[in-house]
């Protein structure tokens, strides 16, 4: 009977919680969502609906409209917009509260007629509505500015004054202001022809390819780094092209310049003259036709043809390597990456033979993977089979090696370790998967700190 009217009054504490949730805690929270609702400027409108901003300030009327996740300026010039400036005042219409009313106002007394700091403002919706706002003075703190709506013009509201920073602007901070506006993945060719840099990279199935001045495999991450300095840039300022300008900045016929072909679209970037003083470079792209004032680091960090030549021993990413195999004299290890709980890899040792307990903790088979990925080789030599390799190179098959396995065991390569080249601090290694015997740095070999290993 005891435990009987216990369990009833357990329920019975279920069902108060549960009530307590649902009809207080519940209708609390809806009750506040719904007076924070309330107090928006615009309580009806959803964001997600804007599809067009206009602002006439000081510096003129800008009109920006929606084209996918971007925002296209229209007005006073058609070229792409800086979107965080578009999408801020977007925001504001969304979002800002009226956090005081004030009603049967002189406009004049909040800088809410026509005067030089005097904005308008309008968006509209995908629905067809349209919604405006003036803007006027800032508070005496600057915390806040007075806005109207001007179907009410006795009535005057307080929001936050970033509002204001986002519409008074000028042409140069609402434009998009870098050189290129390009999806990396989408540019299939690049070419580059600059006084001291002339080569031409093209993507292919097998990845990225340096077809001229040589032929050769390219550093997919060394053209990331080309593409994205580019991409990235900011413009220092803008101007419009004039014939004494066109001159002055070496922009009338430039003969060096830079393509990004993406499908059957062309990006160039035309270089033109140096400005040491501004560290800058000026330059013209195809899409506009200003005269964009760049930092000089794009262009003076540009990479020779030799630097984007892929000059790893072995061509992998680290994300690939799953297991390594490590062979030098009687001893061995077999080293594979195992998930946790959380599913984080981990390097564990499932096979270790001739090597102390103690010795194995200085071992790191992610610096084995990093030093194999950094290994570039200084000079290539093509296998020979009349060269008697152990005798010349020091390399001899399942001597000594580094084999570096992905998933289900697939091999990516495989490196044997050969003899230390006299009065140099580099080594022969060959990669028999390519065919082919590389002089690298011996660092990359020392650096595994391997216990008991010598580089003879």
């Amino acid at each position: 009977m005891k435990n009987k009217q216990i369990f009833i009054a357990f329920i019975i504490l279920i069902l108060l919680g549960s009530y307590y949730y649902i009809f207080e805690v519940k209708k609390k929270q809806e009750d506040i969502k719904k007076k924070e609702n309330e107090e928006k400027l615009f309580p009806d409108l959803k964001r997600e609906n804007i599809t067009e901003v206009q602002v006439i300030n000081k510096n003129g009327k800008f009109v920006f409209k929606k084209s996918g996740n971007d925002w296209e300026m229209i007005e006073p010039i058609k070229d792409f917009a800086d979107n965080s400036s578009v999408d801020s005042i977007a925001n504001s219409y969304a979002n800002k509260k009226g956090n005081q009313k004030i009603e049967k106002a002189n406009p004049a007394d909040f800088g809410l007629t026509k005067t030089a700091e005097f904005i308008e403002t309008e968006i509209k919706t995908s629905d067809n509505k349209i919604y405006k706002l003036n803007i006027g003075d800032k508070n005496p703190t600057g915390s806040y500015v007075y806005v109207q709506k001007p179907e009410m013009p006795d009535t005057v509201y307080m929001t936050e004054s970033d509002f204001r920073t986002w519409c008074e602007k000028s042409l140069f901070d609402y434009r998009y202001k870098y050189l290129l506006k390009v999806d990396e993945e989408k540019i299939n060719k690049i070419i580059v022809n600059t006084k001291e840099k002339k080569y031409t990279l093209e993507k292919t199935q097998d990845g990225w390819q340096m077809i001229s001045p040589f032929k050769d495999i390219a550093r997919k991450d060394r053209i990331s780094s080309l593409i994205g300095s580019f991409k990235s840039a900011m413009a220092k300022s803008m101007e419009k092209p004039t014939e004494e300008n066109l001159k002055k900045y070496k922009l009338k016929n430039p003969s060096e310049y830079i393509k990004f072909i993406e499908g059957d679209k062309e990006h160039i970037i035309y270089i033109g003259a140096g400005n040491k003083e501004k560290y800058s470079y000026y330059m013209r792209t195809n899409r506009i036709d200003d005269i964009l004032e760049m930092p000089d680091y794009i262009y003076n960090n540009l990479l020779k043809a030799d630097e984007i030549r892929n000059k790893q021993i072995v061509i992998f990413s680290q994300e690939m390597v799953k297991k390594i195999e490590i062979k030098y004299g009687d001893k061995y290890i077999l080293a594979e990456k195992v998930k946790d709980k959380k599913g984080i890899e981990n390097w564990e040792y499932k096979q270790t033979k001739n090597i102390d307990k103690n010795k194995i903790k200085n071992i790191s088979m992610y610096t084995v993977s990093s030093e194999l990925f950094n290994s570039d080789y200084k000079e290539k030599i093509k296998e020979d089979e009349k060269i008697n390799e152990k005798e010349k190179y020091g390399i001899e098959k399942d001597d000594r090696f580094i084999r570096l396995y992905e998933a289900n065991d697939k091999v990516i390569g495989t490196v044997l370790i050969g003899s230390k080249i006299k009065d140099k601090d580099e080594i022969y290694v060959k990669v028999p998967e390519r065919k082919e015997i590389y002089i690298i740095e011996s660092r990359h070999i020392t650096n595994l700190s391997l216990p008991d290993f010598e580089i003879k």
